[in-house]
């Protein structure tokens, strides 16, 4: 069995060797938790010598949180207790960290801390002697980016109409509702669908701290509902083009096709919709025609709430490196023109961004500097003003509004009409093994793992299985009683 020192010496053989041109610096630790309050609703955590956090609950989930995802090519949803997972995701909002805590077989921290450090889980590592979890914190230099090139405008609705100061109140709390398609092609840590609810849940949670000076009204985006893209979807909705041998996603012709499928019913409820993609973009200048390749994130401006109200962002799905783009397409969709621009078209009445200057590079600059430029991580006070003028308007009642509400069609779930060792016996006889039961070895029911095995033949030889448990499966022996639900052994909604 590899010692501990041993795999220290790989891990830091293999940072040298691998990743020292991708990342700026490095650091192996084993976060613990030192200090829990009211319930557990606030913690400190300890990072390293130089890292404790105060962590709150981000409250980034909804109460009933919509998880979508393909299984033998049907959509499969599943409503989860937005109230459990938010006791998931945390932030700690002086130091501009959000991260994701998961306590089920040892604590397990991923997320962002700061302006450009990441920390994320070493399963490679194994425990410490302490039964500490190895994590990596790791420091990103993010890229400059040109967004100049980043949104794209349609005209008002037809017939056109001014749109007019509302009389009722606006709530001191504006919370738009988001639905994300994620795509988790390429990435097998984002494979298990809540892994990636988790993981976008920290990306915009770490996007509404860029949004932390806004007042009159408070503006804090809320993650209603997170669908996992099938090799169906996907096909619906991208087209590539190749650029100097390069294969890029086809920006505009995709948020188009995003634009068609979000008719559905399935996104009606939703303020915005957002596309999470790995794939390289590449959009079309709106003077010129000209490809870029320069941008990270496409979105219709000032048109959440509409038919338009969608955006695509592009994030690696390992280092939430798309948090600058979140925030930057959410404040576009909302109202925003880069700082310097004129009102947008649906919007010719409104306040506009000219007498913000770029060079001041606020979240809204169409250039991003870096990570090292504090005024990146806020809005200007023209984006500020925009987004006061878009939340009083009629056209955009929704963001007013918690339209959100699903309805549950059914309790019953798949395991709850049969036994584990029913279900083993039906999975075995797929493989014309017969006399198949349940055995848990290793605490594999908690990971929502099935171990089947057949009674032994004669000569002494018996099977074995393993398989994904079934929606609604027990997965645990204390209280309060959990559910797989989407391979997750999560505790259910009431």
């Amino acid at each position: 069995k590899m010692s501990h020192a041993l795999r220290i010496f790989l891990f830091i053989s293999w940072t040298v060797i691998i990743d020292a041109s991708r990342f700026k610096r490095r650091s192996l630790v084993y976060p613990r938790v030192i200090e829990a309050r009211n319930d557990g609703d606030q913690l400190t955590l300890f990072i390293n010598e130089d890292i404790t956090l105060s962590l709150e609950p981000a409250d980034i989930f909804s109460e009933r949180f919509s998880l979508h995802y393909d299984k033998e090519g049907s959509l499969v949803t599943r409503h989860m207790n937005g109230t459990e997972l938010n006791k998931m995701v945390y932030h700690d909002t002086d130091q501009g960290a959000a991260v994701s805590l998961e306590r089920d077989s040892g604590l397990r921290v991923h997320g962002i801390i700061g302006n450009s450090l990441r920390i994320r889980p070493l399963s490679v590592m194994g425990q410490s002697s302490a039964d500490l979890t190895a994590h990596e914190i790791f420091e990103v230099e993010e890229h400059s980016l040109n967004t100049r090139s980043d949104y794209l405008e349609v005209p008002p609705p037809q017939p056109f109409q001014l749109t007019k100061e509302r009389s009722i109140q606006v709530p001191s709390l504006v919370r738009p509702e988001l639905m994300v398609l994620v795509d988790i092609e390429r990435k097998k840590s984002l494979g298990k669908p809540l892994s990636a609810s988790l993981y976008t849940g920290v990306l915009f949670t770490a996007a509404n701290l860029r949004y932390l000076k806004m007042t009159h009204p408070k503006l804090k985006a809320r993650l209603c509902s997170v669908r996992i893209m099938s090799q169906t979807l996907r096909s619906r909705l991208y087209s590539n083009i190749k650029i100097k041998n390069t294969r890029y996603l086809d920006s505009n012709a995709t948020i188009y096709a995003l634009k068609k499928e979000v008719e559905k019913v399935l996104y009606t409820s939703y303020d915005a919709v957002f596309l999470l993609t790995r794939e390289e973009m590449a959009v079309i200048r709106p003077v010129g025609g000209a490809w870029t390749t320069t941008v990270s994130g496409l979105a219709f401006l000032a048109c959440v709430c509409s038919e338009f109200k969608v955006g695509i962002l592009e994030d690696n799905g390992f280092s939430h490196e798309g948090v600058h783009t979140a925030a930057h397409e959410l404040a576009h969709l909302l109202g925003c023109p880069h700082d310097g621009e004129e009102p947008p078209p649906r919007l010719p009445d409104s306040p506009g961004s000219e007498s913000c200057s770029e060079n001041d590079t606020f979240l809204m600059s169409p250039v991003f500097t870096g990570t090292k430029n504090k005024n990146a991580y806020h809005l200007s006070g023209c984006c500020i003003n925009m987004i006061r003028y878009v939340v009083r308007h009629d056209n955009y009642e929704c963001l007013s509004l918690e339209t959100l509400r699903v309805e549950v069609k059914s309790n019953r779930l798949p395991a709850s009409l049969t036994t584990l060792n029913e279900t083993c016996e039906r999975k075995l006889q797929v493989h014309n093994l017969a006399g198949g039961f349940h055995k848990d070895e290793d605490g594999m029911l908690e990971r929502c793992l099935l171990h089947c095995v057949t009674a032994p033949d004669e000569t002494g030889e018996f099977w074995t299985l393993n398989s994904t448990a079934e929606e609604g499966t027990i997965c645990n022996k204390t209280k309060p009683q959990k559910l797989c639900i989407a391979e997750q052994c999560v505790v259910p909604e009431k």
